[in-house]
């Protein structure tokens, strides 16, 4: 995200306020920056509420931000057509197509026209939950639910978040777009989205508004007040063992599938297509190849 010229444009790299039972350790030259006393905290956030006074801790974590998944995927479909990518919609692959050999060399598609067959010198599943399918692979992966609200904030409080708020005790989290937007989650983090690839679920507005009112314990100078916009649900793939999965299932088939999928998008992106154009095996993709489950 920091040096692709075509996304680091993308992030907002505001950093992260964590409020977390027991002592955290910087290691891995991932900085961090605390216990904090209230006074850092507020001096980070002033709009930050924490509870600190019941043996919890905050840390700060300049390095982190987030992303707009839909701006996100825009960019990466625009910066791939200019490399002649064609992408097509509305294709739904039913089956994959073999040689002689049993090797995949294309796969059988449904779309508005009909049932057609196209063949391809490596089918490359980037499904996310798509990739558990038999017919991709059946990957092992855990049902991983979520669910995020968004709300509008009151003009007249004229207030705004400069950074990730995350409460791992009271399980919950916000965060301010650029538009003003607030987004609040709740159980595993989950920040940032949008109803892209989600069920949108502004008809049962008590669900999401759960989420608002939780997060508004974290940043009550900025939610108080607020307006309810809508709640997105979505089931997110979880590897079975919780790593990323990056490899060939089998000649032919190559699947990418993390649970950080947004997060780790350009440099996942980046390691598959050195493999796939070079058929050089990355050493640092070792301990996430899809074989980790057959041996299991």
């Amino acid at each position: 995200w920091r040096v692709d010229p075509a996304l680091n444009d993308l992030p907002r790299w505001t950093g992260s306020l964590v409020r977390t039972r027991g002592s955290m350790v910087e290691i891995g030259g991932y900085p961090m920056e605390g216990p904090l006393s209230p006074a850092r905290v507020s001096e980070l956030e002033p709009c930050a509420n924490f509870t600190m006074d019941d043996g919890t801790n905050v840390y700060f974590f300049p390095s982190e931000g987030y992303v707009e998944p839909r701006e996100a995927v825009a960019q990466m479909q625009i910066s791939a057509r200019s490399l002649g990518v064609e992408f097509k919609a509305n294709h739904t692959v039913f089956g994959l197509l073999r040689n002689g050999h049993g090797h995949i060399v294309g796969v059988q598609f449904q779309n508005e026209t009909g049932c057609s067959e196209e063949l391809f010198d490596v089918v490359v599943v980037a499904a996310g939950t798509g990739a558990a399918s038999e017919t991709l692979g059946g990957l092992p992966l855990t049902s991983s639910p979520g669910r995020i609200a968004f709300a509008a904030p009151s003009k007249k409080k004229g207030r705004s978040l400069r950074r990730l708020l995350v409460d791992t005790v009271a399980q919950s989290h916000v965060l301010q777009r650029h538009d003003g937007t607030v987004v609040a989650g709740g159980g595993a983090l989950q920040v940032g989205g949008n109803n892209c690839g989600a069920e949108k679920t502004s008809h049962l507005p008590g669900r999401g508004a759960a989420l608002i009112k939780a997060a508004q314990k974290l940043a009550p100078a900025v939610l108080t007040g607020a307006a309810y916009l809508e709640s997105v649900d979505a089931v997110r793939p979880m590897p079975k063992d919780g790593f990323p999965v990056v490899g060939f299932l089998e000649p032919g088939l190559y699947s990418v599938v993390s649970h950080s999928g947004m997060t780790l998008a350009p440099i996942l992106g980046g390691l598959a297509a050195i493999e796939l154009t070079t058929g050089i095996e990355l050493e640092i993709l070792l301990h996430y190849r899809p074989s980790r489950f057959k041996s299991s």
